[in-house]
């Protein structure tokens, strides 16, 4: 039987690309006949990542960038145009969360996650984007930013992570109609929360029944019940990537389980 594989031929790029949902997609990506290209700051996780993906049949290779750092960013498009040339996916997913008021918080936390968060998805745009222009050959691509549906509701506790994901749905617009002329199709994936480290990480200091009931409530917030899988983010995101979403532009995918719809 002839099994069509989504993103075959696409080489794509993906930050934050070693852990929870990055790495979800990496996985998805290079499973639907994708060359996955995994940045981040953690070779250990990298090299770990690409040896499974490979075990299983796919293409990956790691690069480590700092997604904060221009210069950085820039060294890391130059080694994906080395290897690859042309990039046809590009998903900006690298992110943090920090908690507090905007009283409470330093300026400090708020500098990181805002530099992460925001500035990361420009500096990731702004130097792999030329890799994915019409060059003559008529592909295009598609760029994917992770957002949250904390970007479009108020969430208590965590402004700055409310406001960086806002800005991420905005910039995604703005670049929508900006690049669609040039072959590139810009969207935001706007998960609600997701049973990944980072917010497994959240309750390392709880005794386990502390833990239980914290998810528990994790799960209440959603009309469906539960946290989303990180697999579920990733199966969105091969849409996004795939051609089958060829009129899709600027647009932004709630993944959140009923949560913005309440």
């Amino acid at each position: 039987m002839d099994i069509r594989m989504e993103l075959a031929g696409k080489n794509a790029v993906i930050t934050g690309g070693t852990s929870g949902i990055g790495a979800a997609i990496g996985r998805r990506f290079a499973a639907e006949g994708a060359q996955v290209v995994l940045v981040g700051r953690n070779a250990e996780r990298g090299a770990e990542l690409v040896a499974e993906i490979e075990a299983d049949g796919g293409e990956a290779r790691f690069v480590t960038a700092d997604v904060r750092d221009a210069g950085s960013v820039e060294q890391m498009a130059f080694e994906v145009a080395e290897e690859c040339g042309h990039v046809d996916v590009l998903v900006n997913n690298a992110g943090i969360i920090d908690f507090g008021s905007v009283v409470e918080m330093s300026v400090e936390a708020w500098d990181n996650l805002m530099n992460t968060n925001v500035r990361g998805v420009f500096l990731c745009s702004k130097f792999i984007l030329p890799l994915m222009f019409n060059a003559g050959d008529g592909r295009g691509g598609s760029v994917i930013n992770i957002s949250s549906n904390l970007g479009s509701v108020g969430s208590a506790g965590v402004p700055a992570y409310c406001a960086s994901k806002g800005a991420v749905s905005q910039l995604t617009r703005a670049m929508a109609v900006e690049h669609i002329h040039q072959g590139v199709r810009v969207n935001a994936l706007c998960p609600g929360t997701t049973d990944t480290p980072l917010v497994q990480a959240q309750g390392v200091d709880r005794t386990p029944e502390e833990q239980a009931a914290a998810r528990e409530r994790f799960n209440m917030r959603y009309p469906v019940g539960r946290m989303a899988a990180a697999e579920e983010i990733a199966d969105a995101a091969v849409y996004l990537a795939s051609d089958r979403s060829a009129f899709v532009v600027g647009a932004e995918l709630m993944i959140d389980g009923g949560y913005t719809a309440q």
